[in-house]
């Protein structure tokens, strides 16, 4: 179901030097930024943006913008989920 249960849709980012990775399904390197905005289904109002940056140790900081303008807030629960997912702590698009 994803974020929230599946409120929302979501549009994935990535920052380029990690693309081809990302859609090869391969571990990205450091430095590279995983950025879904959201949208609600219900009333189309913008969501939170949800973040993902990977560290030079190959760890992953999480976090989340709740409104445009606003400070990023680190989410380390975030990791409990991402640890389980497919491939590098991301999970595949659908």
């Amino acid at each position: 179901m994803g974020h929230a249960g599946g409120r929302y849709t979501a549009t994935v980012y990535v920052s380029p030097e990690a693309r081809e990775a990302f859609l090869e399904g391969k571990a990205l390197a450091a430095g590279s930024e995983v950025v879904m905005a959201t949208v609600e289904r219900a009333s189309k109002a913008r969501g939170p943006s949800f973040f993902m940056k990977k560290e030079a140790n190959d760890v992953w900081r999480f976090g989340v913008v709740d409104s445009p303008g606003a400070r990023s807030q680190e989410v380390a629960l975030c990791a409990r989920c991402h640890v389980e997912a497919p491939h590098d702590s991301l999970f595949a698009l659908p």
